[in-house]
């Protein structure tokens, strides 16, 4: 995470021995990872220090101060706002780590698309038949708090199939570039053989 202004992302296309199904993975393991990792230290650090301050407040430890009066208010407030800050900075890194990643399969021969997102007992997967769908195209969306926990993703462009009956199935989101969107979306389109709107 280098300093400057944030790059466009748009999701990756793996490498696949079948040249009928395209797989794309927004994310990604080292995404998750380093969420993870950070989130861990936050959410443990947190906790700890509000250990500390329960068992001093219910007298399980002593603390041997000279601080008095205003102070020591002071530095229970301080310790009841990292510890709560911190748990909670914790628990919004742990779960972008594990809902934010997201990998989709085209599959031409089999006339599949399928979504999944998220990992572990966190996973969300959706099926659908290519044949509903009639076109791709890309909408303006709003980031959610979740995708700004990690990164600067304001505007972003959702690329989707999507059918007359107004059916809709995410491919990926593209941030901050109308132009890469577009990218993304005549590469999909191609692919499948549909127009893009």
């Amino acid at each position: 995470m280098g300093g400057g202004p944030p790059q466009p992302e748009r999701p990756k296309r793996q490498r696949s021995r079948d040249p009928n199904c395209a797989r794309y993975v927004s994310g990604g393991i080292a995404q998750a990872v380093f969420a993870f990792l950070i989130g861990l230290a936050c959410f443990s650090g947190g906790l700890f220090v509000l250990t500390i301050f329960v068992a001093g407040s219910v007298g399980l430890m002593r603390f041997e101060t000279e601080l008095s009066g205003l102070k020591w208010c002071l530095a229970i407030a301080l310790a009841m706002t990292i510890g709560v800050g911190h748990t909670a900075w914790g628990f919004l890194m742990l779960n972008a780590a594990f809902r934010s990643s997201e990998w989709i399969a085209l599959d031409r021969f089999h006339g599949s698309a399928r979504r999944q997102k998220g990992v572990l007992f966190f996973r969300k997967i959706a099926n659908e038949s290519l044949a509903k769908f009639t076109e791709v195209s890309i909408f303006p969306i709003s980031a959610t708090w979740r995708d700004s926990i990690l990164a600067h993703c304001d505007p972003m462009f959702e690329v989707a199939l999507t059918s007359p009956r107004d059916t809709r199935f995410p491919v990926g989101r593209v941030t901050l570039s109308y132009g890469l969107a577009r990218e993304f979306g005549q590469e999909v389109a191609t692919f499948l053989g549909l127009p893009l709107r």
